[in-house]
This record gives C-alpha cells, sequence and structure tokens, in this order.
C-alpha cells in the first residue's frame, strides 16, 4: 500500500515519475479499474500499450522505470502526453474549458488532474498564485467529486452530468455540469458548483440516496455542522486548507 500511496518513482535518483493512489481510493470492486483489478489479472491492465515500444514478446516483468521510461516517452509522448499547458489560443476565441475527476479515482490519481490545473494556471496567468487563479477560472475550471471512482460511481455522488456516469436528475444548470458549461459559453455565467447526486444502487430509478455539492477547485464542500448529511442544503463551498504546494508533483522531466 506504500508503494501504491507513493506513485511511480525512478529508482536511481528518487524522482517522482506520477503520483501516487489518494487515500480513499481503495476498493475491492473491480469495476473501479483499480487495485482490486489488477491482483485479479495475470498481468497489469493496459500493459499491452508498451508493445508499441519493444515489440510483441516484450514480458511485463521486465519493465524498469529507470532505463524504460524515457524509451516509452521517445515513441510515444506525441500521441499519449497531454502535458502542454498552452491555452492561450483557445482561451483567446472565448473558449471555455470545464475538466472533472474523482477523488477515490483508482486509475488516474485524481492528484495528477489537479497538478494539470495548477500548472495551467502558473502558465496562463503568471507567478502570482491568487491572480494566476483568477485569471485562469474566466475560462477553465476544475472539478474534483469527492467519492468518485473512474468517471463514475464510487461511494460518494457521481452523476452531475459526466460522459459515462448515470445522468444527472435534472438537466438544469444546478444539477448537470454540460448545461452548465453551455450556459458559461452562451449567457456568460461561470459555474461554481453544481449538486452531484449518488442514486440507490447507482440506478436511478431506485431513487435518490445523497446529493452534494461539487466545487470549483480550490474550493471543497464542507459540512455546515447542522441538517441532513444526504442532502446538498447541509454543505457549503469553502476554501480548502491545503494549497498547490501540498500536491505531490512529477519531476519537471515527466511533466506538469
Amino acid at each position: 500500500m506504500k508503494v501504491y500511496y507513493a506513485g511511480s518513482v525512478n529508482l536511481a535518483n528518487g524522482a517522482l515519475i506520477h503520483p501516487g493512489n489518494a487515500r480513499g481510493s481503495e476498493t475491492s470492486n473491480p469495476a473501479a479499474l483499480g487495485l482490486a483489478l489488477n491482483e485479479s489479472l495475470n498481468e497489469p491492465s493496459f500493459d499491452s500499450l508498451f508493445k508499441w515500444v519493444f515489440g510483441l514478446t516484450w514480458q511485463w516483468q521486465t519493465f524498469d522505470f529507470n532505463r524504460d521510461v524515457d524509451s516509452v516517452d521517445q515513441v510515444l509522448a506525441a500521441d499519449l502526453n497531454a502535458t502542454s499547458t498552452d491555452l492561450r489560443t483557445f482561451a483567446g476565441r472565448g473558449g471555455k474549458l470545464v475538466m472533472y475527476a474523482g477523488w477515490a479515482d483508482p486509475l488516474i490519481p485524481s492528484q495528477s488532474s489537479i497538478n494539470y490545473y495548477n500548472a495551467l494556471a502558473a502558465s496562463y496567468g503568471g507567478t502570482h498564485a491568487a491572480s494566476a487563479l483568477k485569471k485562469t477560472q474566466g475560462f477553465a475550471r476544475l472539478f474534483m467529486a469527492p467519492g468518485m471512482w473512474h468517471c463514475k460511481e464510487g461511494p460518494g455522488p457521481s452523476s452531475f452530468g459526466g460522459v459515462i456516469a448515470q445522468p444527472a436528475p435534472s438537466y438544469d444548470a444546478r444539477y448537470d455540469l454540460l448545461t452548465s458549461l453551455t450556459q458559461w459559453v452562451e449567457q456568460g455565467v461561470a459555474p461554481n458548483s453544481v449538486i452531484a447526486t449518488k442514486y440507490n444502487g447507482d440506478t436511478p430509478q431506485l431513487g435518490i440516496a445523497m446529493q452534494r455539492p461539487i466545487c470549483a477547485y480550490p474550493q471543497i464542500p464542507v459540512y455546515k455542522g447542522a441538517g441532513d448529511p444526504n442532502a446538498a442544503a447541509s454543505f457549503t463551498c469553502q476554501a480548502s486548507e491545503t494549497t498547490a504546494a501540498d500536491n505531490p508533483k512529477p519531476a519537471p522531466q515527466y511533466g506538469p
């Protein structure tokens, strides 16, 4: 579990290649595409990707981070690495970007989404953190969903207009992030939060189990101290006690 939390590290110099999985992303459900799934397989999931680099006879047991990461980047980085933070043309044309990720995602560590957004702010907004964040939020916002697995489901509310999750209970900007993006583009009203829904058994026909706000990063949903903990009205969006510096960040040669 220490390795799971620590992430991918270059053993030669200790440089972080990719952040580890967040505490709370552990699950015994193979459908979450995480540790439980990999432990049920004879080889790591998605390892066939590396055969594009090392050939069809390559065996995953021979992979060496210290030796092989550079080889993978040389062949695949141009097609697969989404590390560019130069969105000035997009922003200059009035483009609006909404990103979201699950805090309990066991496949793509949540810290990587936060790292990209922080790097975007530094690239677009300048060196002063507060003003850079405000400037970046003028065209791009990130929403981190507590308790959500990879794009859907999990113990937390995950239905808020995502691509493969169960649909939101209403195509209303308050509940549907895609609708709020449309509203941002067409009416200039930026989304500060969206009410996410957890259905009983992740099935809309079984009714709503809980709802909570998902807040625009770096704010987080905080319980007011009173009221039904399964009701969105019992929570408010507040600034997180953690900062960008607290997020595990890969070494410069491995991305933003």
